[in-house]
Parts: C-alpha cells; sequence; structure tokens
C-alpha cells in the first residue's frame, strides 16, 4: 500500500496543514494570554463568625497574595482561626477553578 493511498483514505490535504499550524499558533497565544491574566488576577475567598472575617486572596494560579484577619478573631480559640483561615482558601480556590473554566470557555468561543 502506497503513502499516498493512505492519505487519500484519510482525506489528507497537505494544503490544509499550513492552516493547522495557523490554528495551533493562534490557540498557543491565546493560552499564553489566559495564563498571564489568571497570573494578574486577585480572587478573594472569605469565612467568619459573628461578623468577623477571615479574607484570603490568591491569584489564578492558585498562590496566595494576601490575608486579612479581623483582629478580633485573635481573642478567639486558635482551632476557630484555623478553621477559618482553611474555609476563606477553600473558598477562593473554588472561585478561581470557576474563573480559570470562564476564561477557558470565552478562549475557546473565539
Amino acid at each position: 500500500m502506497s503513502s499516498n493511498s493512505l492519505f487519500d483514505n484519510l482525506n489528507f490535504n497537505p494544503e490544509n496543514m499550513q492552516t493547522l499550524k495557523d490554528k495551533a499558533a493562534e490557540i498557543q497565544n491565546q493560552m499564553v494570554t489566559v495564563q498571564k491574566t489568571l497570573s494578574t488576577m486577585e480572587i478573594e475567598g472569605s469565612a467568619g463568625i459573628e461578623n468577623l472575617n477571615v479574607k484570603v486572596y490568591l491569584n489564578g494560579r492558585h498562590e496566595a497574595t494576601r490575608v486579612v484577619i479581623d483582629p478580633n478573631l485573635l481573642t478567639q480559640p486558635i482551632q476557630v482561626l484555623c478553621d477559618l483561615v482553611a474555609s476563606a482558601i477553600t473558598d477562593a480556590s473554588h472561585k478561581v477553578e470557576a474563573e480559570i473554566q470562564s476564561k477557558m470557555m470565552g478562549m475557546l468561543r473565539k
């Protein structure tokens, strides 16, 4: 079996290769742009009790950029503070994931 007949069976058209390469390069450029956008965004997650809050800020790469703790929480048992920090991190992480999905879907729609 010759290689031409194999390509014929696959409906291969060498002229489409450049179009595929161009599309791949376009997608790669869009991914770089999305990654830059994600690394510069700041997403807030929060948790609290009795109007006392902990806020954790993550960028789009899940890196913590800031933590804000209401000073009145420092009078609470340490386990309460630890639980609130963990909950705020989880909240921020879920929000980051939602934002990443939104950005990726937006890129795919273009």
